[in-house]
């Protein structure tokens, strides 16, 4: 996958304001149980941030997904989702819904891989050159083994509490993207949607037994 000196050039000045357009389907028309929003702050973040511009940082192009940066929202979807799922159900608290976009892989072997033609070798060195990356234990992270070629994904964690039961969900997906352009490339909506429809549809599956 090639991914442009600029575009790597302005990511790292997290420049990261991108609106996403999501087709997930939303159907109000079956009232289930009221939806309360028990996050707290630090959990609702009004506009993508990056959680580091540092090349040789482990959070190096992961960034967290704004409240207003998805249309509709992913709180608009998953009411939507819920009405179906809880009929004759009491309470429905969310407690966590968290999104990210990973480009950390894309970027670090993206540019190096295109070395020969894209992107000075600085940029290519810093890159590749730390052992440091966002896995599974970290904010927005994954394995590997859910992305071994390197590819954009996004990183979904859903809490739930369903009548006082805690239900936990977390999804990736990733995606090859040709002629990539970084956060800003609209084909990141897809990957973005992909992975919230899978987190919720855990949620759902378990509300539903």
């Amino acid at each position: 996958m090639i991914v442009s000196s600029f575009v790597v050039a302005v990511d790292l000045l997290g420049c990261v304001n991108v609106a996403y357009e999501m087709n997930y389907p939303i159907d109000d028309t079956t009232p289930g149980a009221s939806l309360t929003d028990s996050r707290n702050s630090e959990g609702v973040l009004a506009e993508t941030e990056v959680l580091s511009v540092g090349g040789m940082n482990c959070g190096y192009a992961v960034y967290r997904i704004g409240e207003g940066n998805l249309v509709p929202s992913r709180l608009r979807y998953l009411e939507s989702r819920l009405d179906h799922a809880t009929i004759g159900v009491d309470r429905v608290e969310l407690v966590r819904f968290d999104v990210f976009l990973n480009l950390q892989t894309v970027m670090r072997h993206g540019v190096t891989s295109a070395n020969s033609t894209h992107g000075p070798n600085w940029i290519a060195g810093m890159l590749s050159g730390s052992s440091c990356v966002a896995d599974e234990t970290m904010p927005g992270g994954f394995s590997l083994s859910d992305n071994a070629n390197y590819d954009p994904a996004a990183v979904v964690t859903l809490e739930m509490n369903i009548d006082g039961e805690r239900l936990v969900s977390r999804a990736v997906y990733a995606q090859p993207l040709e002629r990539f352009e970084g956060i800003r490339d609209k084909r990141v909506a897809g990957i973005i949607e992909r992975a919230i429809t899978r987190a919720v549809d855990q949620v759902v599956a378990e509300t539903a037994r």
